[in-house]
């Protein structure tokens, strides 16, 4: 499973069209619109919805079953495995574990010696982002709560 986080066939796929129609299902299982052991829709209405071709769909599907998400269930569908979200959050784990290191190569080169002290600086900016999305989002909830809706 591990090459199947990162590669497919060697190559990163983290820019294709079957990887982003992954992903989303990926999301979709996280947020609980999929739950474990339910049923897929058909590949016509997954091309439909994510707007893609059948095969992109197909791979989409292919790949999620790599990655233990769904099974084939032969004249039934396919269907979400047991415990999915759990091994989404295991699977998006490994693959920033992997960004991290890819990072702190590309730092490596780019920085040197004084990469620490870049990525630090980097890491505190993304951080920053986060604390005032969050406090954004704590005033936009606030406020819908003030006004009662």
């Amino acid at each position: 499973m591990e090459d199947v986080i990162m590669k497919v066939k060697g190559e990163d796929y983290r820019r294709s069209v079957f990887w982003r129609v992954a992903r989303e299902i990926e999301d979709s299982i996280l947020l609980g619109v999929f739950r474990d052991y339910d049923y897929m829709a058909t590949t016509k209405d997954l091309c439909k919805e994510y707007g893609v071709s059948d095969k992109t769909v197909s791979r989409a599907i292919w790949f999620l079953k790599e990655r233990g998400l769904l099974v084939k269930e032969l004249g039934v569908g396919i269907k979400v495995v047991d415990n999915a979200i759990e091994k989404v959050r295991e699977i998006r784990k490994m693959e920033a574990e992997g960004l991290v290191d890819e990072l702190m190569y590309e730092c490596n080169v780019i920085f040197g010696k004084d990469m620490y002290v870049e990525l630090y600086r980097m890491i505190g900016k993304y951080i920053d982002k986060v604390h005032e999305a969050a406090a954004q989002e704590k005033i936009e909830k606030d406020g819908m709560i003030k006004m009662g809706v």
